[in-house]
């Protein structure tokens, strides 16, 4: 397996996610991040403080082991069709931030850090007059605002900031973040036809907060698309410990997927349903891993009796090299033995 590490431009970096070169395994789980950790990452960033390496899988249309891909969250769905150079095995909640934050025009679509059960969807605005000012915190700089851009008090009786125009930023010296990476110079230009005497504000935001934002650079390291689904496996569960552990389950149905139109997830859910019927609890219990060890079992058992050198084994990587032809094959037999040895039990 081969490893290879370097630094990459944030703003390519971004490019590559919002044309879809880079994309998502299925396996990984949806964005959850909320608007605090949002504005305290943007804060990390605009200070050039470090934010951890990224580790991205080699992929591409010829590669031999497939998994389902999807977009990140906020990329157009024109680029669905695209097949991904790369797949982001870690790094996904931070480059998902980054590239609503930075690369859309669209809103954030994010939650309270005190509720995360309420969907709100966020602007963010950086105070030029305080992030150049050293005695300011720069969290006090990063604004987020309601998706109408207009910030008020009093259970909405009075308007503290209204952002909902260019002249509005202009007027209040705040900067879209959305084009840090785009439309700068146009909106500065602006600014400046706007209101002269700001240049020399706006000459030191650029220098201290844009220029090196520009410039700030992400370690990515990449994994050959060699790389064997047991290794992912075991890669993706070191890297994402403060995460729900990857099952065998999820990077297995990501691997059929890509292979034909059977949904393996679908296939289990409807399983489980029926066997949830059954007036035991004998059944209740069996999770999807457990019936993909169990297929794993019968394949190599059957290759056994058809005189092949196979031995009979269930470990994760005999899980992980299951066949969507073989499965789908046996699943029928699979679901008839455990409802026979259910019964067998009952009686």
């Amino acid at each position: 397996m081969a490893v290879k590490s370097n630094d990459t431009n944030l703003s390519e970096l971004l490019k590559t996610v919002g044309n879809g070169k880079s994309q998502l395994p299925d396996f990984q789980r949806s964005w959850v991040w909320d608007d605090m950790r949002i504005c305290k990452l943007i804060e990390s960033l605009t200070s050039d403080f470090p934010m951890g390496a990224a580790m991205f899988l080699d992929y591409s249309a010829d590669t031999s082991v497939k998994f389902k891909y999807r977009l990140f969250e906020g990329v157009d769905k024109q680029y669905e069709s695209v097949v991904p150079d790369s797949l982001v095995l870690d790094g996904q909640q931070r480059l998902t931030t980054l590239y609503q934050v930075f690369m859309s025009d669209k809103p954030v679509i994010t939650r309270m850090d005190t509720d995360k059960d309420s969907i709100i969807k966020r602007y963010y605005y950086m105070d030029i007059k305080k992030a150049i000012d050293p005695e300011i915190d720069r969290l006090d700089a990063i604004i987020s605002i309601s998706d109408d851009k207009i910030k008020t008090e009093n259970i909405g009786r009075e308007i503290i900031l209204d952002l909902r125009t260019r002249e509005d930023e202009y007027k209040n010296l705040m900067f879209p973040l959305n084009l840090t990476f785009s439309n700068t110079m146009d909106w500065i230009w602006g600014l400046i036809t706007y209101n002269k005497e700001a240049m020399p504000i706006v000459q030191k935001f650029q220098q201290e907060i844009l220029e090196p934002l520009k410039k700030y650079t992400f370690p990515v390291i990449t994994l050959a698309k060699d790389t064997t689904p047991e290794a992912v496996c075991q890669i993706f569960e070191n890297v994402n410990t403060g995460g729900v552990t990857l099952t065998v389950f999820e990077l297995v149905t990501a691997k059929f997927a890509a292979m034909g139109s059977k949904n393996l997830r679908e296939e289990w859910n409807t399983l489980k349903t029926k066997l949830n019927e059954r007036n035991d609890d004998l059944l209740k219990d069996l999770s999807g891993p457990n019936f993909l060890t169990s297929m794993t079992l019968l394949l190599s058992y059957l290759k056994m009796k058809k005189g092949e050198r196979q031995t009979v084994s269930c470990k994760k990587k005999d899980v992980l090299k299951l066949e969507y032809e073989d499965f789908f094959a046996h699943l029928e037999d699979l679901k008839q033995g455990f409802t026979c040895a259910a019964n067998f039990m009952v009686q």
